[in-house]
């Protein structure tokens, strides 16, 4: 099929406004044709995914000696992330709360040796050689640094940081340090999405996605909802979805 006589104009995508522009106030133009520079075109789409990084080799350690000392003992920390570790067969060494109660309730419930309500308590503690923190997301980046500089492994729930100047130190505290920093990024390792990775897996081309999240209402008074403390909900709770996007895309 000879379509030549469709194309009214043809311009080049550095012109792409112009094109449109044309299109809008011409009404004589049938179609136009936007020309790319072919010099990639022989080049195969290519994406980057770490399989894994050489610290996480380095310091792989049975889970039989994992010890962890637990900063926070609030609803989710306390519901889900210790049951969690417990259930994985780890050492549950220290748990603290800034009042201690709730701590003391968690160290009964999961088998904790001691519960503390200071921090620094963990920080020194040489049998916790992993620290886990699941406090408010305001306190997370001092608390990653200081777990970092005495030479512990670190699992922090999202988000790691709430501003950039914090990320900053923290990436700063890892890069000088050979142990594993870990964020509680959990939506990737659900089962229905390890299928979706697969399936998305076989596709080359660059992908497009759209995410409809329903993360629930929490009122405006709520910590979370707080910038100074929470970091508001894009920081405090989409970053899951964001993560997820960038796991799907294949840039991790």
């Amino acid at each position: 099929m000879d379509v030549k006589s469709l194309i009214s104009k043809r311009f080049d995508v550095d012109h792409a406004f112009e094109a449109y522009e044309e299109l809008e106030n011409n009404k004589s133009v049938l179609g136009i044709l936007i020309d790319y520079p072919n010099q990639n075109l022989s080049h195969k789409m290519q994406s980057s995914v770490t399989i894994y990084d050489k610290k996480s080799a380095q310091n792989k350690v049975k889970i039989d000696n994992v010890s962890v000392g637990f900063l926070g003992a609030g609803n989710y920390g306390a519901n889900i992330l210790a049951p969690a570790f417990q259930k994985a067969g780890v050492n549950l060494q220290s748990v603290m709360s800034s009042q201690g109660v709730s701590a003391k309730r968690l160290a009964k419930k999961c088998g904790f040796k001691s519960a503390l309500t200071d921090d620094q308590m963990i920080y020194d503690d040489d049998k916790i050689n992993t620290v886990v923190i699941a406090t408010r997301h305001n306190a997370h980046a001092d608390q990653v640094i200081r777990a970092l500089e005495k030479n512990k492994h670190v699992f922090v729930e999202k988000p790691l940081a709430i501003c950039l100047d914090d990320l900053a130190k923290i990436k700063f505290a890892y890069e000088n340090k050979n142990n594993l920093l870990m964020i509680g990024f959990n939506r990737r390792f659900s089962p229905l999405i390890q299928t979706m990775k697969k399936l998305l897996s076989t596709e080359k081309m660059p992908k497009s996605f759209m995410m409809t999240v329903n993360a629930g209402a929490i009122p405006q008074t709520h910590w979370a909802q707080d910038i100074a403390v929470g970091g508001g909900r894009i920081i405090g709770e989409a970053c899951h979805f964001i993560d997820l996007l960038r796991y799907l895309a294949g840039n991790p």
